[in-house]
C-alpha cells in the first residue's frame, strides 16, 4: 500500500472508533454539511451534556492526510435543552487549503464531526444548485417530463372544467359540492406540483418564477444557466395558460386538496400521480381522475394584488432576461388589474388555510420595480419613470411604522422589492436610503436575536413556522444588501449562520435540504413527507423542508405509504427544546415535507455564493491554538 493509502485506511479506523465509541456520548459536533468557502468565517459547534469543555481542543483533520490542519479552543456559546445544557463554538477560519475534514474533540471521547469540505463556490455549492433545479424538474406535472421514471400525468388537465372559488368551514372541509363557472374549460397540463401533493397554485409558482428569473439576472457565473432559463421558462409556460391576457381572466389553482365524505380531495389518497387516471369519471374520485381549475373571477375583473403583482413581476423579469415581447405585454397586462382598494381576503388557494397570505404591498412594490426594469431596457423612458414613482410609493406604504423588511418568503418580498428599489433610485435618493434603511432595520433585528442564539437562529423558539425558508430568506436579504451598499461586515454574522444552520449548523445537526450532506457521514432528510419520493424510494434531492417548529402530526397515515423511517423511531428528540421538534419521518408534513417556494430561495441564496461579494466578519470568535502539520493519531488518545 502507498502511504497516502495507509493515511486514508487510518483515517477511517480512527473515525470508525470514533463512531462506535460515540454511539452512547453526550456530545456531538454540528456544521454546514456542505462546506465552506476558503475566505470565510468557519464555525463549528459542540452540542454537549460536558458543562467543562470551555476552553478544550477542537481540532481540525484532513481525512485524506489525517494531518491535524489546526487546533482551536472551545467557546461557551450558550445552553441547549435540559439533556444537552451547553453549546461550544470552535473557529476554524484560518483552514482555507481546498479539501476534505473533519471536526474532532480529543477530550469528549474524541467526539466527530461529519465530513465537509472547503473549496471555492462552484465545488461547495455548484451540486446543491444543480440539486435544486433537479427538485423542480422532477416536480413537473404533464407529459413534457425530463425523466423516464416520471411518465406523463393528469392528462385531462389539458380541458380542465373551470369552476368558481369553492367553499370550505373552518375545518377545512369542502361545503357541499363545486359549481361550474359557466365559461368551459382550460388548458392548464404542465406546471409543477405544489410540494409533497400534486395540485398547482399561481400562488406558489409565481413566486419560484421570480427568484428562478432574479436569479438568473442577477448572477452571471452560476452554473449551467441555460438549465435554469429552461425550467423558468416551463413554469412561466404553465403560467400563462392560467392568465388568459385577452380576456384578462386570471385561473389560479389547478385540484382540489381537501373534500368531504362525498368528494376525496388530492390529500385524502396517497399513490403516484399517473394513478389518478385510472380512477372512476364518477363518484368520490371525480375530481382526481378529472381535475378542476377555479377562477379568480370574471373575465376582466380586479385581481388579488399579491397574485397580480407577483405575476407581472415573473413577466417583466422574463422580458429582461430574455427579451421577449410577449412578456412584456403580459406584465403590463396583469400589473394594471390589480385590486389596491378594497382588498379583503387576499385570494392565495382553495381553501384559504394552505396559504394564509395576508400582505400584498411588497408583490405589487416587486412587480411595479420590475416592470421599470422592462420598460428602461424597452427604452420606453416614460413608463419607465411610471413605474419606479409607482414602486417607491408602496415601498413607503409597505415599510408603514415598522421601517423594515422581514425574512425573503413566499408572503413577504419586501427585502427582494426594496433592494430592487434601491438599486434603480440615484444615491442622493431620498427613496434609496429608506430602502437601505429598512434593509438594515430588519437585518439588524434579526442579528441581535441571532447573537443570543447559540446556533444563531434569528428568531425565538417556538415562535416561527415555516422555519429553515425563512432562515434562508435572512441569507439572501443579507447578501443582497452587502451588494447594494458594499458593507460586506455589518450583517455577515447573521447572513452566514443563517445559510449554515439549514445546512446542517444547528440543534438537530440535520440539513434542512434533501441530499445536502457531503457524504453518509452526514444528516439530511431521509424520510421526506413526499409521495413521489416515497412509494419510488427516489430521493427528491434538493428540495427544501420546513424543518423544526412547534406543530405535530397525526400518527395515523395511509396504509399505502412505505414506513419510513423504520419502526417509526424518533431519531431527534433528544435535541428537540421550547416547543420545537423535528421528525424525520413521512407522515411529518409540519417539518419534513419540500415545496417549491422553500426551494427556490435556496437557489438563490446559492447561486450568491458565486458573486465577487465575500462577506468578511469583523472579529475573531475563537482563539487559534496553532496552525499545524502534525498526523492526527499523534496528538489524539483513542
Amino acid at each position: 500500500l502507498s502511504l497516502e493509502e495507509m493515511k486514508r485506511q487510518a483515517v477511517a479506523l480512527l473515525l470508525c472508533a470514533c463512531a462506535l465509541a460515540c454511539a452512547d456520548a453526550k456530545s456531538y459536533v454540528r456544521v454546514n454539511q456542505a462546506g465552506y468557502l476558503p475566505a470565510e468565517t468557519k464555525l463549528a459547534y459542540v452540542l454537549s451534556s460536558n458543562k467543562g469543555l470551555a476552553g478544550a481542543d477542537c481540532q481540525v483533520v484532513s481525512v485524506a492526510t489525517a494531518v491535524v490542519n489546526l487546533t482551536s479552543r472551545l467557546v461557551d456559546s450558550g445552553v441547549w435543552n435540559s439533556e444537552f445544557p451547553k453549546v461550544y463554538t470552535c473557529t476554524f477560519s484560518a483552514v482555507n487549503t481546498a479539501g476534505e475534514y473533519r471536526i474532532v474533540v480529543p477530550s469528549a471521547d474524541s467526539v466527530v464531526s461529519p465530513v465537509f469540505q472547503i473549496g471555492e463556490a462552484a465545488a461547495v455549492y455548484g451540486g446543491l444548485l444543480a440539486n435544486a433545479l433537479f427538485y423542480y424538474q422532477a416536480s413537473r406535472d404533464g407529459s413534457d417530463q425530463k425523466f423516464t421514471w416520471r411518465p406523463a400525468c393528469h392528462a385531462s388537465d389539458a380541458s380542465a372544467t373551470i369552476y368558481n372559488t369553492p367553499a370550505y368551514d373552518d375545518d377545512d372541509v369542502l361545503q357541499g359540492s363545486l359549481t361550474s363557472a359557466g365559461i368551459g374549460t382550460a388548458d392548464v397540463a404542465g406546471g409543477w406540483f405544489d410540494a409533497g401533493d400534486y395540485i398547482k397554485f399561481v400562488e406558489t409558482t409565481s413566486y419560484v418564477v421570480d427568484l428562478m428569473l432574479f436569479t438568473l439576472n442577477r448572477y452571471a457565473d452560476i452554473p449551467d444557466r441555460a438549465a435554469l432559463l429552461e425550467e423558468a421558462q416551463f413554469g412561466l409556460n404553465w403560467l400563462s395558460k392560467m392568465w388568459n391576457n385577452d380576456k384578462k381572466l386570471l385561473l389560479y389553482q389547478v385540484g382540489i386538496g381537501s373534500g368531504n365524505d362525498e368528494i376525496l380531495g388530492d390529500h385524502d389518497v396517497w399513490r403516484l400521480p399517473e394513478h389518478d387516471a385510472s380512477y372512476a369519471a364518477a363518484g368520490k374520485t371525480r375530481y382526481l381522475r378529472n381535475r378542476p381549475t377555479f377562477a379568480a373571477g370574471a373575465a376582466g375583473s380586479s385581481i388579488s394584488p399579491n397574485l397580480a403583482g407577483r405575476l407581472a413581476s415573473a413577466y417583466a423579469l422574463c422580458y429582461q432576461v430574455t427579451g421577449d415581447a410577449d412578456c412584456l405585454v403580459r406584465a403590463e397586462t396583469v400589473f394594471a388589474q390589480a385590486r389596491t382598494s378594497g382588498v379583503g381576503q387576499l385570494l392565495t388557494t382553495a381553501p384559504f388555510d394552505y396559504y394564509p397570505e395576508d400582505e400584498w404591498c411588497s408583490d405589487m412594490e416587486l412587480g411595479a420595480i420590475e416592470l421599470h426594469f422592462a420598460a428602461t431596457k424597452a427604452g420606453d423612458i416614460t413608463a419607465a419613470r411610471n413605474y419606479l414613482a409607482q414602486a417607491k410609493q408602496y415601498l413607503n406604504k409597505c415599510l408603514g411604522s415598522s421601517a423594515s423588511v422581514s425574512p425573503l418568503n413566499l408572503y413577504d418580498v419586501s427585502g427582494l422589492a426594496a433592494f430592487e428599489v434601491a438599486r434603480a433610485s440615484a444615491s442622493d435618493d431620498a427613496t434609496r436610503a429608506a430602502a437601505v434603511a429598512a434593509l438594515a432595520a430588519g437585518l439588524s433585528k434579526a442579528q441581535q436575536q441571532s447573537s443570543k442564539d447559540p446556533f444563531g437562529m434569528w428568531t425565538e423558539y417556538g415562535t416561527a413556522g415555516d422555519v429553515a425558508p425563512e432562515t434562508l430568506g435572512w441569507a439572501a436579504v443579507g447578501h443582497l444588501y452587502a451588494e447594494l451598499t458594499g458593507d460586506s461586515a455589518s450583517f455577515a454574522s447573521l447572513t452566514r449562520k443563517s445559510r449554515d444552520y439549514v445546512l446542517g449548523a444547528n440543534g438537530w445537526g440535520q440539513s434542512f435540504i434533501i441530499g445536502a450532506a457531503y457524504d453518509a457521514t452526514g444528516s439530511a432528510p431521509l424520510c421526506a413527507s413526499h409521495q413521489i419520493d416515497n412509494l419510488l424510494d427516489r430521493r427528491y434531492v434538493g428540495g427544501v423542508v420546513d424543518g423544526p417548529n412547534a406543530a405535530s402530526f397525526d400518527d395515523e397515515f395511509f396504509e399505502e405509504a412505505r414506513e419510513c423511517p423504520a419502526g417509526w423511531t424518533d431519531a431527534f428528540s433528544a435535541f428537540d427544546r421550547d416547543g420545537w421538534h423535528y421528525w424525520d419521518d413521512v407522515r411529518s408534513w409540519p417539518t419534513d415535507e419540500p415545496a417549491l417556494d422553500y426551494t427556490a430561495v435556496s437557489m438563490l441564496v446559492f447561486a450568491q455564493q458565486f458573486s465577487n461579494v465575500s462577506l468578511a466578519e469583523s472579529s475573531v470568535v475563537t482563539p487559534v491554538l496553532s496552525v499545524a502539520t502534525v498526523p492526527h493519531d499523534t496528538v489524539t488518545n483513542h
